[in-house]
C-alpha cells in the first residue's frame, strides 16, 4: 500500500503494479479506474480469513510492555459522499445550528487497536455517535491484565465497572 501510494523514483502505481504482478511492460498495467471498478466487485469476505489468521498470529505473540498488552481506544467522525442509500441507512448531516445541519452525511467510527503491534483489535462504523457504548462492547473481549488507554470523553462509572470486573487497567487523559 506505502508503494501504491508514494510516487518517488521507482515507487507509486505502476511500479507497485509492476511489482506484484511480475510485469515487464506499461502496456500491460491496467489502470487505475479500472480497479477502483472491479474493487467495488471484491467482497471483504475475500479477505476475512487472511485478517483473522494475521489476527491470530498477533494475539498468540503479543508485544507487550511490563507484561501488559495495551490498548488505545477513540472514535473519529468521518464526511461521508451523499447518496440515497446512505440516507437510507440513517446516515444525515451534523447539527450544524437549531435549524440547520451540515449538507454531507457523517459516520462515527470507534477504533480499539493494540498500540504496540499497531493492529486493530475492533472497530464499529454508524450513522450515530456512540463512543462509550461501543467501548464497553469492546473491552468485553480484551483479555485480563491488559491496559486501555482513552481520552477525557469516554470516562464513565459503567466503563470503569467493566474494567475492574474483567480485571484490566485503564488510563483516561484529562485532558
Amino acid at each position: 500500500m506505502i508503494q501504491l501510494m508514494g510516487g518517488a523514483n521507482e515507487e507509486g502505481y505502476s511500479h507497485a503494479l509492476y511489482r506484484a504482478f511480475s510485469l515487464k511492460r506499461a502496456s500491460k498495467v491496467p489502470n487505475k479506474s479500472s480497479l477502483c471498478r472491479m474493487r467495488k466487485r471484491i467482497s471483504y469476505l475475500f479477505f476475512r480469513d487472511l485478517q483473522q489468521e494475521r489476527l491470530d498470529r498477533v494475539q498468540a505473540n503479543a508485544p507487550r510492555w511490563r507484561g501488559l498488552r495495551i490498548f488505545g481506544i477513540d472514535g473519529q467522525m468521518l464526511t461521508l459522499s451523499r447518496f440515497i442509500e446512505m440516507e437510507k441507512e440513517g446516515y444525515s448531516g451534523r447539527k450544524v445550528s437549531t435549524y440547520r445541519e451540515s449538507y454531507y452525511p457523517k459516520g462515527f467510527l470507534t477504533h480499539a487497536y493494540d498500540v504496540l503491534s499497531g493492529m486493530t483489535q475492533d472497530f464499529t462504523f454508524g450513522p450515530r455517535l456512540n463512543e462509550q457504548a461501543d467501548a464497553y462492547e469492546m473491552v468485553k473481549n480484551f483479555e485480563e491484565r491488559s491496559l486501555t488507554l482513552y481520552d477525557r470523553l469516554y470516562f464513565s462509572k459503567k466503563l470503569v465497572r467493566l474494567h475492574l470486573k474483567h480485571g484490566n487497567f485503564f488510563l483516561f487523559s484529562p485532558g
